[in-house]
């Protein structure tokens, strides 16, 4: 499985999966200045960590992480079900080659962390 984090930005022709907040998949977390870019990126590691490894449902996890983290809840991020978000990784681990389409890359984001999760679902077991 191949999969590259590529910014909408300046490839708004790539074919690819959005995972910015027009999608199931966006980060539920809001930076306001680069300096909160950490810990956007970590509360949305545990967001996808609690929702696709623990079964927890989104909108129940996301106040107690922005609080842990110290961000903002993001007023456009869409409230997936968890069954969304489940289903949108399902199709995106189906895929041999994988872009996911955000406005960060190359900057780390939450698109790091999906494209991470996908190359740790698709592990080969050790012979």
């Amino acid at each position: 499985m191949t999969i590259i984090v590529i910014n909408l930005r300046h490839n708004r022709n790539v074919e690819g999966h959005r995972c910015d907040r027009a999608s199931v998949l966006g980060n539920p977390f809001h930076m306001f200045q680069e300096s909160e870019r950490t810990a956007v990126v970590a509360a949305f590691r545990e967001y996808l960590h609690e929702v696709a490894n623990l079964e927890a449902n989104p909108v129940d996890v996301v106040p107690g992480l922005a609080e842990n983290y110290n961000v903002t809840i993001s007023g456009m991020w869409k409230r997936p079900s968890r069954t969304q978000v489940m289903a949108e990784l399902a199709k995106l681990e189906a895929m041999s080659e994988v872009k996911l389409l955000c406005w960060c890359a190359p900057l780390p984001c939450h698109g790091d962390v999906i494209k991470s999760f996908l190359e740790w679902k698709h592990q080969k077991p050790c012979s």
